[in-house]
C-alpha cells in the first residue's frame, strides 16, 4: 500500500507552524504605548543622546527607540 501525504497538505501545516511561531515572537516583541513621568535631567539626557545619534547616523531617531535601547542595557 502507497501512502502519500499530500504537498499541499504539507505546505499548509508548515504554513500553520510559521504563523504560530511568528504570533510568539510578535507578542514577546509586540509595543505598548506607556506613559510614563521622567525628570528633567533624564529628558535632557535621551534628548542628547538621541541628538547625537541622529547627528552620527544620518537619519530620524525616535525618542522611544532611544528611551528603550537605555533601558534594554540596565535591565539585563
Amino acid at each position: 500500500m502507497d501512502v502519500r501525504v499530500d504537498p499541499l497538505r504539507r505546505k499548509t501545516k508548515k504554513m500553520k507552524q510559521q504563523i504560530k511561531k511568528q504570533k510568539h515572537t510578535d507578542l514577546m516583541l509586540s509595543k505598548r504605548r506607556v506613559t510614563i513621568m521622567i525628570d528633567g535631567d533624564l529628558d535632557k539626557k535621551l534628548r542628547l543622546i538621541q541628538a547625537e545619534k541622529i547627528q552620527k547616523e544620518n537619519r530620524s531617531v525616535s525618542f522611544s527607540s532611544v528611551l528603550n535601547e537605555y533601558l534594554r542595557k540596565v535591565l539585563k
